[in-house]
């Protein structure tokens, strides 16, 4: 009912595999709920919602585990930013953001293949959590330091990225022109 009123209905997606999964998921849930496609819009806010949940979860585990004082997750939460992108408009930042929480948390503990799990789940929401990939594998001068932890993250990406192979070629062509130039979000 709403389809004529999407624009660039022929652009591919810029997310990861991993938040395509969610929204897969999300519309047949959604769908499953409800007929009224603006009824369907409200609800696929509710998986950025969840994981904003979860990331003041981990935020506040995280700065307790580092004895800092938890009241500073309201620099945070009373940010502008999380409330009207996440909350209000259901944008999906909050997938990456609770998967690098987490593999902070992973790291301040020890567990490495478990920071770099997270990590990887974060990097399959969005592409950038990968430049902290470096500094997770950390160096002793030209040396890895943590250097087959990181191999946790290939069977994950397989099993993340398996079912949109078929279409790997044409999204990453036009993951260079989106990222060479194409405009978003004009305003």
């Amino acid at each position: 009912a709403t389809y004529d009123r999407i624009v660039m209905k022929d652009a591919k997606a810029g997310y990861g595999p991993l938040t395509e999964l969610i929204e897969r998921f999300t519309y047949h849930a959604v769908s499953s709920l409800t007929d009224d496609p603006y009824r369907q819009v409200f609800w696929f806010k509710a998986p950025a919602a969840l994981c904003e949940i979860g990331v003041l979860i981990a935020l506040w585990v995280l700065l307790a585990t580092q004895r800092w004082p938890v009241s500073r997750i309201l620099i945070y939460a009373w940010s502008p930013l999380p409330i009207i992108e996440f909350w209000a408009t259901g944008h999906n930042d909050p997938i990456a953001i609770l998967f690098i929480l987490l593999a902070l948390l992973a790291a301040s503990y020890g567990r490495w293949t478990l920071a770099f799990a997270s990590l990887t789940l974060a990097a399959a929401a969005k592409l950038w959590p990968l430049m902290l990939l470096p500094i997770f594998v950390g160096w002793r001068g030209f040396r890895p330091v943590r250097w087959y932890q990181w191999l946790v993250s290939l069977p994950i990406t397989g099993l993340l990225v398996w079912p949109f192979w078929s279409d790997v070629e044409q999204q990453a062509r036009f993951m260079t022109g989106f990222v060479g130039g194409w405009r978003n979000n004009d305003s």
